[in-house]
């Protein structure tokens, strides 16, 4: 006896007749849905014989339940906020160790010569009050840098409680004509006049002229060294002409012209009198294009005449 043939079809709730069914298209039965009671059927297949084979399992759902990761956000949002508490209570805690962190040393460095312990600790002291941390370093290397002869200062912070402060002192070079200083860099500073400043020579000149004055200066005074003399005075006037006092008080007038190339000649010139002759000479005219004109000292004048 040959097997009877399958075929599709439901087997519906008891009550619940009219579902309304759909072909699937790709497998060639008749799928299960919702009738208005919202109840659920399952596809079968159904033989001659009136047996039912379940072709899938009923879907089940099940409610009550939290949705999946429900726990775990919740779990988040306390761990989130035991996080943001004890970052508080650590800032809390912080913030009271800065309050009282005071500062107990304070060292200062560099080859001071000028600058008086006394003048450097009235202007720190006033702001040193509070906590180490909260030190306002810009603020005391002004107060440094405001002090005379300092040049450049910085103030760092060394843990636990020390402030170092660097101090690098001016170096005068030569006086300007307003009672201030001229700085191996050509920088003008203000300070009193000591021992060792008394001597220095002088530049006078146009403001903001210091540095090519200065390199003037410099290169004027190694020429003359063979000849055991140095410049008292460096003068620019407004009209850029060069004038030049020695130390012995012979004047050398260069005008507007090449200043260097002036002072060549005058060296010419100095080493053709030799040093006795040149001893008797009050000023050096060197503004004439083919020559230059001598001026005698007082003295000298009348043993001549």
């Amino acid at each position: 006896m040959q097997p009877m043939p399958w075929r599709s079809g439901f087997m519906h709730h008891e009550g619940h007749e009219d579902h309304e069914e759909k072909q699937d298209e790709g497998l060639g039965w008749k799928q299960p849905h919702n009738c208005a009671n919202r109840c659920r059927v399952r596809c079968v297949y159904r033989s001659a014989s009136s047996k039912v084979r379940t072709a899938y399992p009923t879907i089940v759902e099940v409610t009550g339940r939290p949705p999946a990761g429900g726990t775990q956000q919740s779990g988040s949002k306390r761990g989130g906020f035991m996080l943001t508490l004890l970052a508080l209570l650590l800032l809390a805690a912080a913030g009271i160790a800065i309050k009282f962190m005071p500062v107990r040393h304070v060292r200062v460095e560099g080859a001071l010569r000028q600058v008086e312990p006394p003048a450097l600790q009235a202007v720190l002291e006033p702001l040193l009050q509070g906590s180490y941390l909260l030190v306002d370093l810009k603020a005391m290397e002004a107060a440094v840098l405001g002090l005379p002869w300092v040049g450049e200062a910085s103030v760092k912070r060394y843990w636990p409680d020390t402030l170092v402060v660097k101090i690098q002192e001016q170096t005068p070079y030569a006086r300007s004509g307003d009672g201030s200083f001229v700085s191996e860099k050509g920088v003008r500073f203000r300070a009193g006049i000591t021992a060792e400043t008394a001597n220095l020579p002088a530049i006078i000149g146009p403001v903001d002229y210091e540095k090519p004055m200065l390199a003037m200066l410099k290169t004027m005074n190694a020429r003359l060294g063979p000849l055991g003399r140095r410049i008292a005075v460096l003068h620019l006037s407004n009209r850029h002409a060069w004038t030049v006092k020695l130390e012995d008080g012979l004047v050398v007038v260069m005008g507007r012209q090449d200043a260097l190339a002036a002072f060549e000649r005058f060296l010419t010139l100095a080493g053709l009198l030799g040093a006795e002759r040149l001893q008797a000479v009050q000023r050096v005219d060197l503004r004439y294009p083919n020559g230059f004109a001598v001026s005698m000292k007082a003295k000298a004048a009348q043993r001549t005449n």
